[in-house]
Order: C-alpha cells, then structure tokens, then sequence
C-alpha cells in the first residue's frame, strides 16, 4: 500500500511541486487549496504519475474545513503519514497601516491554521504507532527581521516555536517534526501583493540599507526546492533531523 502525504496550499508554487515530486516517489497524495479549479489541475497531474489523488478545498481559517479535509483524505487514501503544512500568506505594510483583518489573515492563516490542521492530522493517528512526519514550512524572515513583513516574520517564528514543542510531545510516537526554512522561491506567493505597499516596503528596506531578501532571479526554482524536502525525507528515519535551511 503507497504512503499517504497531506499538502496544503497545493494549488500552485511550492505546495503544487511537493505534490508532484512526492507522487513522483510513490506517494498518495491529498491536496488542500482554496482555489478549487487549480487544485482539481494537480489532481490530475499527481494521478499521472500513477499514484491516488485527493483534492479537497481547504480554509485554513475554518476549523470546519480543515476537519472535513482530513477526515475525507484520510477516509479516501488511508492512514496519514505525511503532513507538509505549505500555505501561507504574506500582506506588506507598515505595522501601523495595516487592518486588523490584514492581521487576523495572516496569523490565523499562517499559524492558527497548522495548529488546527496538524491537531486533526494526530488525532486521525488511530493505528499503532508507526514512522509520521509532520513538517512545518517556514521562512527565513522566521530569523531575520523584516520590516513592512513583521505579522508574516512573527507567525513563521512562531511556527518554528511550535515545531520545536511538537517535536517532544509526539517522540514516543514515533513521529519526526520537520521545519523547513526558506529563503525566497519562485512562485506566484507576491502576486497578490498591493502594489504600492510593495513599493513602499522594498523603498523603505534601501533607506535603510537592508538586504531585500527577494533577489530577483535568485529566487530558488519550486522544484528544487520540493525535491530537496523529498530527498530529506526519504532519509532513513530520524528525530534528529530537526531543520532543512535552503538559502538563495
């Protein structure tokens, strides 16, 4: 029986090529997005490398929607032995211009929404223990502060908080926490940036003669990226691989 993998934010980017890759290696995949039509996409393409395919929408935002996602995959596939917490989002602007739903988005989205997805992904662990893995994506800004991103750098550094937490509670049952953290990939992640926000954010980083950490055509490719969290997974099991730090 093929291993069971859950991806979230697997409509695009870097949650669409960790689909890919893993089915590419023998892994059933089930895929959570919010954008139904693009998810129904990488269905398709996870199932042409002859694998099983499940593609629900995912709200991270809704506690509802996560239950029903796990719940359907793991009902359609099998047991889970894979969580890769991908989605995320980012909203640029000063601290002091942004909404208080800009803030919610993001924190429910990026933080409040692995803990509720991973929670259901553990309890849904009714068999005998066996070798899981739950990975955590993060960013490089989880360590390096930036400006004009600090709700995004806040969640992610909270994610690592919580990576490092699950890590002992879930050791006797044989599960590996893995966070991934990563420097600037080439996905779609910045295009529903606002315009004159991004402007702002990237004038103010020169002023003040910080490093943009978005360096143009040195953004990693989302497939070398997805190959090398799959490369690292696919090592012998370990629960003392704790981080895989990929830089541009």
């Amino acid at each position: 029986m093929a291993r069971v993998a859950l991806v979230s934010g697997a409509s695009s980017g870097l949650g669409r090529s960790l689909a890919l890759e893993l089915a590419g290696r023998g892994w059933d995949v089930a895929i959570g997005a919010r954008r139904v039509d693009d998810l129904s996409t990488v269905a398709a393409e996870v199932e042409t490398r002859g694998v099983r395919a499940f593609a629900q929408r995912l709200e991270l935002r809704s506690e509802a929607s996560i239950e029903e996602f796990v719940s359907g995959a793991a009902e359609t596939l099998g047991p889970i032995q894979l969580l890769i917490n991908n989605a995320g989002v980012a909203i640029p602007g000063a601290l002091a211009e942004q909404s208080v739903e800009e803030l919610r988005t993001v924190l429910e989205t990026n933080l409040v929404g692995p803990l509720l997805l991973t929670r259901a992904v553990v309890q849904s662990w009714t068999e005998p223990d066996e070798p899981r893995t739950i990975v955590f994506v993060s960013s490089s800004q989880a360590t390096d502060t930036t400006p004009h991103l600090l709700p995004y750098g806040a969640s992610k550094r909270a994610v690592e908080y919580v990576a490092d937490g699950l890590r002992s509670e879930l050791r006797d049952r044989q599960a590996r926490v893995l966070t991934v953290r990563l420097g600037a990939v080439e996905t779609p992640f910045r295009s529903d940036f606002d315009v004159e926000r991004a402007q702002a954010m990237v004038k103010f980083w020169r002023e003040a003669g910080m490093a943009s950490p978005n360096r143009g055509s040195d953004r990693m490719p989302p497939e070398t990226v997805a190959a090398a969290v799959a490369d690292c997974l696919g090592k012998p099991f370990s629960p003392f691989v704790e981080l895989l730090d990929l830089r541009n």
